[in-house]
């Protein structure tokens, strides 16, 4: 618990998309984290990763944000 108020990995929480049943966020095209995630895959996978999420229409990640991003969404 200390680390998670040191960290303040709280603020993930505030106003963030929701969580499934792992506890891990499921971010969707409407959410502000979407954009970045997409960022994210391209960098590291290509297009076609990018395709794949779009076509599903959400993501589940252990994180608000891809670790390029801040908590706030902007570039780190």
């Amino acid at each position: 618990m200390i680390t998670y108020l040191q960290n303040r990995m709280f603020a993930d929480f505030a106003d963030g998309p929701p969580v499934d049943a792992d506890g891990e966020f499921v971010i969707t095209p409407d959410r502000r984290e979407w954009a970045s995630w997409l960022d994210d895959l391209r960098a590291k996978y290509g297009d076609s990763a990018v395709v794949s999420a779009e076509r599903s229409g959400f993501l589940v990640r252990k994180s608000r944000w891809p670790s390029t991003k801040d908590h706030h969404g902007v570039a780190a």
